[in-house]
């Protein structure tokens, strides 16, 4: 059985986008990662301290030239281990 919470997310969500747009200003589409390099970004930062993580990031967007290339990559070398060393 899946119990399901009203949590008002939605709602809540755009109160807070609204509020830190008034602080920081709108973030504009164009300087907003896509979907994947974020997920690829978050997961890097759950495996390294955070001053490393951006470098982490770049060196592997550096080193191979699509999202493709660092699946087909990483199942051959395993560089995911050594990017943020």
């Amino acid at each position: 059985m899946r119990i399901i919470f009203p949590f008002r997310q939605a709602v809540d969500l755009t109160s807070i986008r609204k509020r830190l747009a008034v602080r920081f200003e709108k973030i504009r589409v164009e300087d907003r990662p896509d979907p994947i390099s974020q997920l690829v970004g978050f997961f890097i930062d759950s495996r390294i301290y955070d001053w490393k993580s951006w470098d982490a990031f770049v060196r592997l967007v550096q080193r191979y030239s699509s999202w493709d290339k660092v699946a087909d990559g990483l199942d051959a070398d395993d560089s995911l281990s050594r990017i943020g060393k």
